[in-house]
């Protein structure tokens, strides 16, 4: 079942000791099951499936330890041959089930109405921009597309309306990442689930637990995924670890991961470059681009009293999203203070929203030379946005940069990195400038020129207004559901690959 996920040869070596081969596990426990029925044999061998789970993925801590997470890997997977007979069950009922479903359509074609679309998102309780995507997807699709969408997630909070929670078999800490944990489901649970609701389509929205265990399912079952590529995980994991043999195990693990998808939903055209550049053999990729609130961001939140306790009078330069390193966001300080030596420091505040483990690091380099918000939301979120003059965004390794757009949709000139998505949130030399990555000088000139000119600056801005009104959540919507239909045969056929 897990064979066409095999790791490249370089890493199975290290996967050597892994426990026995499956037929003698099973085996063993043969003379136990043939005196249970049916639904004792189901509780023990789920049981101990459950048992093991837990059990292999129990001592992988939040560093990453290399050898003894992919040991972990190793067992993890073995765990899952005790389910391998209800799992091949599935299998079976479930592709002729669909091929039920396909004369079905042929012979009474039908509509979005008959759409039904499971979209699997690990870590929905964090805070960050994927989830935030998922939220706003999950909000407008329950009052807009009510039972065409269904957003599934594992352990935490209790569901909301349109979602759905599993149970969680145990939870694993991310790799590199303090403090985050993602729940991790019983595959057999997942299986029924979608089997249950009779999905048309899956849309996979990380590669986490959760994410892989939809992955599975859908081949199991013959169902189309949709996988939905948002981060750079191996450049991450490269530049948070400073281990490129780290960096690397992360980027094969993602490749086999999105390899296996149906189509690969990207948020930028940046994004499928990369990947195809990098190797990854993916016969579709479709663009859909996030969305911003336009009226939540908004230029006419601007408040002078709070432009004034930011920063003194000073003008202001922005940047929200994550306070870690993989952000570039020492080059940003570096940066700054330079600008502050040049101008005699009297005239600009950095102010930093959000937060992040380089935070404590930050905050020593920066000193009182700038102004850290913290997590802010909603409203207060918006109308800090509007409250600043220019947008900075250094990343080099983000897909898209939500952030960007909705300091755009504030009415912000953003000036941001020419590698990745943000770019494309924005029009260049006209709502904003583009700088070639590592370009420090640049970067900042264009920064300057943004702080000397008011009447620039006004403009970008108003240009910035204009440009995000064209990036509203229905029309992501609009493109999610499209995307699904063809998928299921309820439209036309797919696109040619981007």
């Amino acid at each position: 079942m897990l064979r066409p996920f095999a790791l490249r040869p370089a890493l199975l070596r290290r996967l050597r000791g892994a426990p026995p081969e499956a037929e003698t596990k099973i085996l063993k426990h043969v003379p136990l099951l043939a005196r249970l029925g049916e639904p004792g044999i189901r509780k023990a061998l789920t049981g101990r499936y459950e048992r093991h789970l837990s059990g292999s993925l129990g001592d992988v801590g939040s560093g990453f330890p290399t050898l003894d997470f992919l040991s972990s890997i190793g067992s993890f997977m073995d765990g899952h041959t005790y389910i391998a007979p209800y799992v091949a069950l599935h299998g079976y009922f479930g592709r002729e089930g669909r091929k039920a479903c396909r004369l079905r359509r042929e012979v009474l074609p039908g509509n979005h109405e008959d759409l039904r679309v499971g979209v699997f998102v690990d870590g929905m309780e964090a805070v960050n921009g994927v989830a935030t995507t998922y939220r706003n997807v999950q909000v407008l699709a329950e009052r807009e597309h009510a039972g065409v969408l269904k957003v599934v997630r594992c352990g935490g909070a209790p569901a909301l309306d349109g979602e759905l929670s599993l149970r969680a078999v145990t939870t694993l800490p991310v790799p590199l990442y303090d403090g985050l944990t993602l729940g991790v489901p019983s595959l057999l649970d997942v299986i029924e689930h979608v089997t249950s609701e009779d999905y048309d389509v899956l849309h996979v929205a990380t590669p986490g637990p959760l994410g892989l265990a939809a992955l599975v399912t859908g081949l199991v079952l013959g169902i189309p995924v949709v996988g939905a590529y948002h981060t750079e995980f191996g450049a991450y994991a490269g530049r948070l670890s400073g281990d490129a043999f780290v960096a690397e195990i992360v980027e094969v693990a993602v490749r086999e991961f999105y390899e296996r998808c149906s189509v690969v939903a990207v948020p930028s055209q940046a994004t499928a470059l990369a990947l195809r550049n990098r190797g990854y053999r993916i016969g579709s990729f479709e663009v859909l681009k996030n969305g911003v609130d336009a009226e939540l961001f908004d230029p006419g939140k601007r408040d002078q009293g709070l432009h004034d306790a930011l920063g003194g009078g000073r003008k202001l330069l922005l940047y929200a999203g994550r306070v870690s390193k993989e952000k570039g966001l020492g080059r940003l300080a570096s940066g700054y203070l330079d600008l502050l030596r040049r101008r005699d420091g009297d005239d600009v505040r950095l102010v930093i929203v959000g937060d992040g483990p380089y935070r404590g690091e930050l905050e020593a380099m920066l000193g009182d030379c700038a102004t850290f918000t913290g997590f802010l939301k909603g409203e207060e979120l918006a109308s800090t946005f509007a409250s600043c003059d220019v947008f900075v965004f250094p990343s080099t390794t983000d897909t898209l940069g939500r952030a960007v757009a909705e300091a755009q949709a504030s009415g912000l000139p953003a000036v941001v990195c020419g590698t990745g998505g943000p770019r494309e949130c924005i029009q260049p030399g006209v709502s904003g400038f583009v700088v070639a990555s590592g370009d420090e000088e640049e970067f900042f000139s264009r920064i300057e020129g943004l702080l000397d000119d008011g009447a620039l600056r006004g403009r970008m801005g108003r240009a910035a207004r204009e440009f995000a009104g064209g990036l509203s959540w229905e029309a992501v919507i609009d493109e999610i559901l499209s995307l699904h239909s063809r998928l299921a045969g309820v439209g036309s056929d797919l696109p040619a690959s981007v």
